[in-house]
């Protein structure tokens, strides 16, 4: 053990003293974990959807990045790529509209 010039070990906790916050219906104690309640949550953006393009099954029509090229684009292979995880908000439906045009039904949406 190796001690900085002038530092002080803190004294020891009380062996009364809990080591972890106990845990609550509500999650931790002391704090509010729901979303509308927590102003710092209401301020964070949270993106939902994640796209999933099976490789496999692509046959590199490239419709889904011409319907939406916020989230795919073709790569050199002449393959489908997701760009954008997770899709923004302002993308959802070009990118669900993309998955449903699909001729061979490769792009997955998950929440």
């Amino acid at each position: 053990c190796t001690r900085q010039p002038g530092k002080v070990d803190p004294p020891p906790l009380p062996s009364s003293f809990p080591l972890r916050p106990a845990l609550s219906p509500r999650g931790w104690s002391g704090y509010n974990d729901t979303r509308e309640d927590n102003p710092i949550d209401s301020k964070c953006e949270v993106y939902a959807m994640k796209a999933i393009v099976d490789r496999d099954l692509c046959i590199g029509c490239g419709l889904c990045a011409a319907i939406c090229p916020d989230v795919f684009e073709m790569d050199g292979e002449g393959k489908s790529v997701v760009i954008a995880d997770p899709v923004p908000p302002a993308a959802e439906a070009e990118a669900q509209d993309a998955a449903d045009q699909c001729p061979v039904a490769a792009i997955t949406l998950t929440d």
